[in-house]
């Protein structure tokens, strides 16, 4: 089977990891703007950004800050996409010159129609379903099968090697976005875990 499904390696903080994450196959790696053990300043991010090879895509994640301090972290990085993920509203989107990904919280008693009809109304390229802020969470990708989003979605939140191929099988995203899941410890990406998370993604479809 051809591989469709793109990947994104977020919470890079070493220029290694990033690096590693590409040559191992992924589509885009993220860096951390927010509060998080892993933010990064946005100078050291624009010196991973520059060396990045075409067709790779750089993600800024944000949540909840000052417009100006968006424009400005996203700028001297020189990240491609920015991906917010707090409760930006969708003039705060429109005020933004990149492509925005927006982050919708898949609560445990939402609804399909209550993330379609929150995608529908926000000014986004892609939007990322995720329980938590970055918490490592896995929600019950069952409940969503057969979802229709009028933008590409991605999947997040507690995604590792063992389980992102039963995501991918049951919700066919877009792509599939992880951090912590491919981390040997706090900040420190696993170059095997990457290797095994980008495969079962993108090979092990059905």
């Amino acid at each position: 089977m051809s591989r469709c499904v793109r990947v994104k390696i977020c919470g890079i903080t070493r220029a290694c990891d990033a690096f590693e994450s590409v040559r191992l196959g992924a589509d885009a790696v993220g860096f951390v703007f927010a509060p998080s053990p892993r933010r990064m300043k946005p100078q050291a991010v624009r010196k991973i950004t520059e060396e990045l090879p075409p067709f790779v895509t750089s993600v800024g994640v944000f949540m909840d800050q000052g417009i100006e301090e968006v424009r400005s972290a996203a700028e001297q990085a020189g990240v491609d996409i920015v991906q917010l993920h707090g409760n930006e509203d969708a003039d705060y989107a429109r005020s933004l010159s990149l492509p925005v990904i927006k982050r919708i919280a898949v609560h445990a008693e939402a609804a399909a129609c209550d993330i379609t009809e929150a995608a529908a109304r926000y000014p986004a390229r892609a939007f990322v379903l995720d329980p938590g802020k970055g918490d490592g969470i896995p929600f019950e990708w069952q409940r969503f099968k057969g979802m229709c989003l009028p933008k590409p979605f991605i999947i997040a939140g507690g995604l590792r090697p063992g389980n992102v191929a039963d995501a991918v099988r049951v919700m066919r995203p877009f792509g599939v976005d992880v951090s912590s899941g491919v981390e040997s410890e706090i900040c420190i990406k696993d170059s095997e875990k990457i290797k095994q998370f980008i495969m079962e993604a993108t090979w092990k479809q059905n």
